[in-house]
């Protein structure tokens, strides 16, 4: 049963290369957590871990990310990140973290 859970994302991608699904999760996931340790470093708590989908062409050198959430207090959270030359080793990451419609850090990195 563990094993078909596991399995079960890659099942449902369809035709996709499961290597590109499992890295385009990796990488949102790591967005997230990292947009989260960058609020809490700033005094803002998220109610859960942000939410975030990404896009980028079929080659995927540019990857678009949005990353959405609600403070504790009950203000919205955006994280906007552009990832240049993301399929080489040297990406050039630049990220944008609003609450409450306010920008509050811009950062090449999270």
């Amino acid at each position: 049963m563990r094993r078909l859970l596991v399995l079960m994302p890659l099942l449902l991608a369809g035709c996709a290369d499961p290597m590109t699904t499992i890295a385009e999760g990796s990488y949102r996931n790591a967005v997230a957590l990292g947009a989260g340790r960058v609020l809490a470093a700033q005094g803002v708590h998220v109610t859960h871990r942000l939410t975030c989908v990404t896009s980028g062409p079929d080659d995927w050198s540019t990857v678009r990310t949005v990353c959405v959430g609600r403070s504790t207090d009950g203000r919205a959270v955006r994280v906007d990140g552009l990832a240049e030359r993301a399929d080489t080793a040297t990406p050039a990451e630049r990220y944008t973290i609003s609450v409450g419609g306010t920008v509050l850090v811009v950062t090449n990195g999270l």
